[in-house]
């Protein structure tokens, strides 16, 4: 299952899967990869087999890959590609805000968790019933 969120205004997808192999990586690494965000799709996946800290800032380093192509952050873009952006700073800068997040009390994780229990809820079919 997937949450909907906005970055400037275009909608993506948001995913948790299983495992890294579920995690498509289109750049030829040779790694698997924990995250990924497709711009084509307007999709971010992130495997959940990890420790909940590790899935929280690997969510904050693939929203930072978007807000750094949408905001043209140009000082984290490498070789001119807007689609290419510096990965060190980026785990940097995501360790930095999961050590903040973290410390008041904001989990990403359980957020998108509560986000898909609510669309599960209202998705729903209520339970027929009876008829006197």
């Amino acid at each position: 299952m997937s949450v909907p969120f906005t970055l400037t205004g275009i909608p993506f997808t948001l995913a948790l899967v299983a495992s890294k192999a579920e995690v498509p990586h289109g750049t030829g690494e040779k790694f698997p990869a924990v995250g990924e965000i497709n711009w084509d799709q307007h999709s971010l996946r992130v495997a959940g087999n990890l420790t909940r800290v590790e899935v929280n800032q690997n969510l904050l380093h693939e929203l930072l890959h978007g807000v750094v192509r949408f905001y043209h952050v140009r000082e984290l873009v490498r070789h001119g590609d807007p689609s290419d952006h510096s990965e060190p700073a980026l785990d940097q800068l995501a360790a930095g805000l999961q050590e903040v997040l973290g410390c008041l009390g904001v989990d990403l994780v359980a957020a998108i968790e509560a986000k898909e229990r609510c669309a599960l809820t209202v998705t729903a079919k209520p339970a027929p019933v009876p008829y006197p």
